[in-house]
């Protein structure tokens, strides 16, 4: 079950995903919630009726969602596996990255550059995929013992489009640089930008987070967070069909170290 198939990231997913589960001899069934929890619900239930051996989840950014059939898949002993991120409350296996350690160097990396008006574009502070993000942005400015504003955090819908509307907002901000949580976002901006006749990195810095493919044939290229999506499908993967053939092991969440991708946008 994944939230959407516009985001590149989340078809790059399923079709890794598709491939490995091919090779493993199993079948793969596709659910896209558009970040709906009653449309995960509904997925969940008809996986249920299909006699599904196991789900692999990825969180809607609904917030404060019901959990209802999550409760209820572990009360029926189906074993499921949260993928990049999870929600908040519920103890299940999670694959992901590293994603505070991730913004952590990014930002870092930026107030080594010497940025200091930084912002951060971001969703909903309150689901894991973003406050753990923005620990990150925090830690790396405590760090350099450097203070920000919360009118430097900015909450939008992660994707191009709203990443466009943010990025006419911001051109009249002049910030040094601007951390979008994911690429999709980032483009955005970077057009607004562009649009704005701001120059890229001239005038300010673009960051973003993901490395989806086009990012390094963007103009200009993106500097990212890469999140290596073929590691995080197999161990994915790898942890739900342990938990198929034993459902007695502990909950645990599992990192994948991400990597920065630095190129023309800073």
């Amino acid at each position: 079950i994944v939230t959407s198939i516009r985001n590149p990231f989340f078809s790059k997913l399923v079709d890794v995903f598709n491939k490995e589960v091919e090779a493993m001899g199993y079948s793969l069934l596709l659910g896209i919630t558009n970040d709906k929890i009653k449309l995960e619900k509904k997925y969940i239930d008809l996986f249920i009726e299909r006699n599904v051996e196991g789900l692999i989840i990825v969180p809607t950014i609904e917030k404060s969602p019901d959990l209802t059939q999550l409760y209820m898949l572990k009360s029926m002993h189906i074993p499921f596996v949260f993928c990049t991120t999870a929600y908040y409350g519920l103890k299940a296996d999670v694959v992901m990255t590293d994603l505070m350690e991730g913004e952590y160097q990014m930002v870092k990396y930026l107030i080594e550059k010497g940025k200091r008006n930084i912002y951060f574009v971001t969703c909903d502070q309150s689901l894991m995929l973003s406050s753990l993000r923005l620990d990150g942005f925090k830690k790396a400015h405590a760090d350099a013992g450097l203070s920000f504003s919360n009118d430097q955090i900015i909450e939008t819908v992660p994707d191009y489009d709203h990443g466009y509307k943010t990025g006419i907002e911001l051109s009249k901000l002049k910030p040094d640089a601007v951390v979008a949580i994911n690429d999709f976002l980032a483009w955005g901006i970077t057009k607004a930008f562009k649009d704005c006749e701001i120059s890229i990195p001239q005038d300010v810095s673009v960051a973003g987070y993901d490395d989806l493919l086009y990012s390094s044939l963007f103009e200009p290229a993106l500097t990212t967070v890469k999140q290596p999506i073929t590691q995080i499908c197999k161990k994915t993967l790898e942890v739900l069909v342990k938990n198929i053939e034993d459902d007695t092991q502990e909950a645990k969440t599992y990192y994948i170290s991400p990597k920065m991708m630095v190129r023309d946008s800073t």
